[in-house]
């Protein structure tokens, strides 16, 4: 269909990196944002050292189970606590 693409056929592209999404005060995010909504992510690079833990934290939580006693700082609801807010350079931080 298209000819000019025929040199590409059978060339696989090589890819070794990736995106490393994080937050300004680079903590993950593990928890509801919605009703019926969870959001894990933002682990900064450390997702696949990180992902049975916060897997296991999530399933919990989904569940309605007890969780760890480490995950409840990594809600995202936190933002909605000034206390808890970035503060300086982690504020402006570009993300």
């Amino acid at each position: 269909m298209l000819p000019g693409l025929r040199a590409y056929l059978g060339v696989r592209p090589r890819v070794d990196g990736g995106y490393y999404v994080r937050t300004p005060e680079n903590l993950p995010l593990l928890g509801p944002v919605a009703e019926g909504v969870y959001l894990l992510g933002a682990f900064s690079g450390y997702g696949v050292m990180a992902a049975l833990g916060a897997g296991e934290a999530l399933a919990r939580m989904v569940a309605g189970e007890d969780l760890p006693s480490w995950a409840w700082g990594f809600l995202p609801s936190r933002y909605k606590d000034p206390g808890r807010r970035p503060q300086g350079a982690a504020a402006r931080a570009q993300l």
